[in-house]
């Protein structure tokens, strides 16, 4: 899973550190600031409104990357909650959660 963020993330490390615990074997967390990742924005078709966010990508069986949903009333994915993600990863865990577009690195 990564989390972007327009800054350095910092507001994070503890929504993602209660997440985390609750899934050492299931996803990796990783930080990124836009400001040295933005390419990575494109490989899910993100914008800088959705930011902060998070966003998941399956690498094994089907590749596939998958978007924090928009949140409820808006038009944007923005918000990094303990709640929006663990509801999040329950989601992508059942079935729930549909793939998004974007691309590769290597097609940038």
């Amino acid at each position: 899973m990564v989390l972007f963020s327009a800054g350095k993330g910092d507001e994070f490390i503890d929504v993602v550190g209660r997440v985390a615990i609750d899934h050492p074997q299931d996803f990796k967390f990783v930080l990124a600031n836009v400001q040295h990742f933005n390419d990575l924005m494109q490989m899910f078709d993100l914008k800088t409104s959705d930011l902060p966010t998070a966003v998941i990508h399956k690498t094994s069986r089907g590749e596939a990357k998958y978007a924090m949903p928009k949140s409820k009333g808006t038009a944007h994915r923005a918000g990094v909650t303990e709640d929006r993600l663990r509801d999040m990863i329950q989601r992508f865990q059942r079935g729930k959660l549909s793939p998004v577009g974007g691309h590769d690195l290597d097609d940038l």
